[in-house]
Order: C-alpha cells, then sequence, then structure tokens
C-alpha cells in the first residue's frame, strides 16, 4: 500500500465514525459483561470467556439499533456513490456492477466485525479462559443465556462462532444485495432508502410479534444464533433459510442481467434525440 492509498485509507476508513461505533460497542458490551458477572455470581456458577463473547454477538437490540442501522447507511452510501449510468454501463453488465459495490460493502463489514473482535478481546480481560462451554451455560435454570442455549445444540464453541459470522455475513450481503437491486430497478436512490428503512422496521416488529409459523420473516433469528437457533430448533436452519433467499436474489440479479445491453442502447439512443432536438 503506497503513502497516497494509506492516507485515504486512514481519512476514509480509520475515521471518527469508527471511533465511535467502536466506543458504543464497547460500552454496551461493558454492561452486558456485568450483567453476566452478576448473575453468575448469584447462580455461583463459573464463566469463561465464550458467555461474554456469544452475549455480545446474539443481543438483538445490539444489532437492530446500532448495528443494522450502521450497515444500511454504509449500503446506501456506496449505492449512491456508484449509481452514475456511466460507472454502470463500465462494469459491462449489471452483476459485476453489483459485485463491485458488494465488495466495497463487505470490506467495511469486514471492519465492523474487526471492530467487534477488538471489543470482545478488551472484554475478555481478566475472564477464565476454556475451549469449552462454561459451568454457567451448562448449568440449570440458565435456558435463556446465548450459551446455555447454544451449547444443547453444537460443541465445541468455536463451531458455534464460525456458524454465528457465517449468518451474519449472509444476512448483511443479502441486505445490500436487496438495495443495490432495487436500485438497478427503478434507478432511483430513494427506492433503495425506502427498503432500507422497510427492512429495519420489519427487524423491529417482527422481533416483537412474529413467531411460531413466521419464524422465515423474524429477522431476530438471522442476527442471532442462539435466537434462531431456539426459533427453528435447530442450530443450522437459520444459514440455511438466509443462505436460500441469498441464492434466490442472486438468481434474480441474472435475470435482470439478460437485458441489460437493451436497457442501455434504449437509454443511448434517448440521449442522442435529446442532443439532436
Amino acid at each position: 500500500m503506497n503513502k497516497g492509498r494509506l492516507h485515504q485509507f486512514i481519512g476514509e476508513e480509520l475515521s471518527i465514525w469508527w471511533v465511535m461505533i467502536g466506543i458504543i460497542l464497547y460500552l454496551y458490551g461493558f454492561f452486558l459483561r456485568l450483567e453476566i458477572f452478576d448473575e453468575s455470581y448469584i447462580r455461583a456458577l463459573t464463566i469463561n470467556q465464550w458467555d461474554i463473547v456469544f452475549s455480545l454477538l446474539n443481543d438483538i437490540y445490539l444489532h437492530i439499533f446500532i448495528i443494522q442501522i450502521a450497515l444500511l447507511f454504509m449500503s446506501i452510501k456506496i449505492i449512491h456513490k456508484n449509481t452514475s449510468d456511466f460507472i454502470i454501463f463500465r462494469a459491462g453488465n449489471y452483476k459485476k456492477w453489483m459485485l463491485i459495490t458488494l465488495k466495497e460493502f463487505i470490506f467495511k463489514t469486514i471492519i465492523l466485525i474487526c471492530l467487534l473482535f477488538i471489543v470482545n478481546l478488551l472484554l475478555i480481560i481478566g475472564v477464565p479462559k476454556s475451549l469449552g462451554w462454561s459451568v454457567f451455560a451448562l448449568g440449570e435454570g440458565v435456558n435463556d443465556h446465548a450459551t446455555a442455549i447454544l451449547s444443547v445444540y453444537v460443541t465445541p464453541p468455536i463451531w458455534a462462532l464460525i456458524l454465528h459470522l457465517i449468518l451474519l455475513g449472509i444476512n448483511y450481503s443479502l441486505c445490500h444485495l436487496l438495495l443495490s437491486l432495487i436500485y438497478l430497478i427503478f434507478k432511483n436512490i430513494f427506492y433503495s432508502i425506502g427498503l432500507a428503512v422497510f427492512i429495519w422496521l420489519l427487524s423491529v416488529i417482527s422481533f416483537n410479534w412474529f413467531n411460531g409459523n413466521f419464524a422465515f420473516l423474524t429477522m431476530a433469528n438471522f442476527f442471532s444464533l442462539s435466537y434462531g437457533t431456539n426459533s427453528y430448533d435447530n442450530i443450522y436452519s437459520p444459514v440455511i433459510v438466509i443462505l436460500i433467499y441469498f441464492v434466490f436474489t442472486l438468481g434474480i440479479y441474472l435475470f435482470v442481467d439478460i437485458n441489460f445491453k437493451r436497457v442501455f442502447f434504449k437509454l443511448e439512443m434517448k440521449r442522442k434525440r435529446s442532443y439532436h432536438d
């Protein structure tokens, strides 16, 4: 990375925006950590680092009111930055344009995941370490905690962590694909903004009202592995369902791509007529 790109990276990616998100994540995680300490003390059950890590990663309110808002905002910003017809046409087809925006979105998502990793490292300082589940997670009467739910379905904990990261990666990539697809269909960024607002409202409403037969519409199932596992009674179902949505959306992109040249040919002819008029 040359000096110019390094300055650009520092200026754009390591901005005050990310610092603020990091501080919010740490403060939120710190209070979650205190709650776990209090509960483990009352129950006289030993915790380990997995209780802290999964408590933060599976917190629904953190995802809906902080992480999801931040990622939806970044997705809209990326799409808006690449909305000119020249940029889309230069990409060669809709699929390549989608991959360009998705690549940029994934890069920013990785930064957020790195922030979560750093925050978790800070939060587990002084906490007992183990490769397995804690006595707290396996104890009786702790059924509503993330590790208590996950420990019933999977071991070792590292596999649950990998599944959770896969779930989040597919989920947020799907949200970006939907927002960019809506832009390609309507050629208006405000439709994408409207969809982003709808996705967020669906997350809030579905978390509070949907259950049972509506598990496939409950966004919380795809933010939190423990929540989704509890809803589907299977740790792999949330990942499989969101993966099906993702593949279906990619299929729509391939269909839209068929008419790419025809659409831009008409656009070019329209511009030429306007120029001559």
